[in-house]
């Protein structure tokens, strides 16, 4: 079971912040196409659920780098 927190789309690419039900935050940055579908991770990181901080500061620096500016 997956729980998005917060999700951002922009410049053709989709950024997204989820709780895992294991226990673990996972931010993913994904290609977007056309049609509303979106390809495999470009990139990912996964953290423990004690470190949401730096979860939601890896959300932030990537929706700056893939959607804001490139």
């Amino acid at each position: 079971m997956t729980q998005v927190i917060k999700q951002h789309t922009e410049n053709g690419y989709y950024v997204v912040l989820e709780w895992v039900k294991v226990d673990i935050y996972k931010v993913e940055v994904c290609p977007c196409y056309s049609n509303g579908m979106c390809g495999y991770p470009v990139r990912e990181m996964v953290y423990p659920l004690g470190e949401k901080k730096k979860a939601v500061a890896t959300y932030n620096r990537y929706v700056r780098k893939y959607c804001k500016g490139l």
